[in-house]
């Protein structure tokens, strides 16, 4: 069953086989759903933007990582009932995807501004 709060969805088989190219990340993949495929998973760029933001960070930046890891630990039940595929969020490395996909999103924004 569903959470209430599922926002995030598989794309159902009928309409990926209309034309599954429409449904498919091209560049880079932001969460567990196609964390799968190595070519979209761009590791290297997202390591780099990590790298970039934190070191913005004034002197506390380890501190600030500290509580934003912790901060992640205390909801990940919270960030697993986004997703309709509960068992990708069972994942031991889901915290460590949303920690990066999140730091990267947020340096595109900053690059971009």
């Amino acid at each position: 069953m569903l959470h209430e709060k599922c926002c995030i969805y598989k794309v159902p088989h009928h309409l990926l086989k209309l034309n599954e190219d429409a449904y498919t990340p091209k560049d880079i993949s932001i969460g567990p759903l196609h964390s799968h495929n190595p070519e979209l998973n761009q590791e290297k760029q997202k390591q780099k933007y990590f790298h970039a933001f934190w070191k913005r960070l004034p002197n506390k930046q380890t501190l600030a990582l500290v509580q934003y890891k912790a901060f992640l630990e205390e909801n990940r039940e919270n960030i697993g009932n986004f997703y309709s595929k509960q068992e990708l969020c069972k994942d031991e490395k889901l915290l460590e995807m949303i920690l990066l996909d999140s730091v990267f999103i947020m340096e595109l924004f900053f690059e971009k501004s």
